[in-house]
């Protein structure tokens, strides 16, 4: 069994709500979280500045010694095929995909990503194979919510709701949480849509995660989480305690 970590990476704090899955499941394993908040949002950059931010973090992800990385952001997902590693890597859009395929009854489904997400047509050619035609909208400024933790406030609220009702009619079942951050916006989100399942792919990246891992998952000890960030990390500190994410350890570093 191998102790060498577990790479997890984001533009900012979204990811988060993924590694919470990953780490319940994997309590034993050690892990990485990278934050590259620096270059935050990745969602409305070029999609050769989105790839060049991607390879420079698994790189450094790499000389840590990491045994599988988990690309806990979306518009990552969709600009990672460029990369070509001798370790398994797991993305966000196919396991969200075959989630919504398991999900949704009526095929009325809602994708709420970045606006390079959506531009990239994963998603829509991933659903489409299913007979799926999903309506779209690209929502940054949820990603702003999230970064200045104004999630859960009269505001967010708010904004949801004013973004959102023109869809209540469209007799959506599945809404996919296209984009990590938005999994912290969950209750906002549920408040307008009530009866719609929430999707944001965690627990079908952790199964892909179970089934790449070359070793069986690590039984015994505790793992440790340590988490670096490219931009400031009195803020990111701030950020992951209003989060109420327990850590080892926050590095600052630059690429």
């Amino acid at each position: 069994m191998s102790q060498r970590p577990i790479g997890i990476f984001d533009s900012g704090i979204g990811g988060l709500s993924i590694a919470r899955t990953i780490l319940n499941k994997f309590p034993h394993e050690n892990f990485i979280y990278f934050a590259d908040t620096k270059n935050i949002p990745y969602g409305s950059k070029t999609n050769t500045e989105i790839k060049n931010y991607v390879s420079s973090v698994v790189d450094f992800l790499l000389k840590e010694n990491v045994k599988a990385i988990v690309v806990a952001c979306n518009t990552a997902s969709a600009n990672m095929n460029h990369l070509k590693l001798d370790i398994p890597l797991i993305g966000m859009i196919e396991p969200t995909c075959r989630e919504v395929v398991k999900t949704t009854k009526n095929k009325r489904v809602l994708l709420l990503a970045t606006e390079a997400t959506v531009r990239s047509k994963l998603y829509s050619n991933c659903l489409k194979k299913f007979q799926i035609t999903p309506f779209l909208f690209p929502a940054p400024e949820f990603v702003f919510l999230v970064e200045t933790l104004m999630h859960n406030t009269a505001k967010s609220y708010e904004l949801t709701k004013r973004l959102l009702t023109p869809f209540v009619t469209e007799d959506i079942d599945t809404v996919i949480l296209g984009c990590t951050h938005f999994g912290f916006l969950k209750n906002e989100i549920q408040k307008v849509f009530p009866e719609a399942l929430l999707v944001d792919g965690s627990n079908e990246v952790a199964k892909e995660l179970n089934l790449s891992l070359k070793t069986e998952p690590i039984k015994k000890g505790k793992g440790t989480f340590k988490l670096y960030t490219t931009g400031n990390d009195k803020k990111f500190i701030e950020q992951v305690k209003n989060l109420k994410i327990k850590y080892d350890q926050i590095i600052s570093v630059t690429l």
